[in-house]
């Protein structure tokens, strides 16, 4: 049973017993109507979080797991696979980072001394 604090809160209420905990329906000022444009867009919207989302990870893993096949000798294990995206990646992070740090004007000058300590830090 609620105590009286829980029982007057909006967020639950009990039906009878026989349904369990029941979460009644918030009065909602901007209740987006079936069909209409809006409501496509949220579908559009959730799809993207949820499919997305997961297709972002995955993506990644799959496109490891077919090199593995293809040149087991090169590709040994996932991990050896995620090292070389990491390292695609953390490659452009420190590109920009030291570009940054040097500044516009040295960062044109020393373009290939900049881009080789990324690739060996990243």
């Amino acid at each position: 049973m609620l105590n009286s604090d829980a029982a007057s809160s909006p967020l639950a209420t009990l039906d009878g017993g026989s349904c369990g905990l029941m979460v009644p329906s918030p009065s909602e000022p901007c209740k987006i109507e079936m069909y209409l444009l809006a409501f496509y867009a949220a579908c559009i919207a959730g799809g993207i979080l949820s499919c997305g989302l997961t297709h972002m990870a995955v993506t990644p893993l799959d496109l490891v797991k077919c090199n593995i096949q293809i040149d087991p000798a090169k590709y040994k294990s996932i991990l050896s696979g995620a090292q070389g995206a990491c390292k695609f990646g953390f490659y452009e992070f420190f590109k920009k980072y030291y570009s940054d740090i040097a500044g516009p004007e040295y960062a044109s000058k020393y373009k290939t001394l900049i881009y080789f300590a990324g690739s060996k830090l990243g």
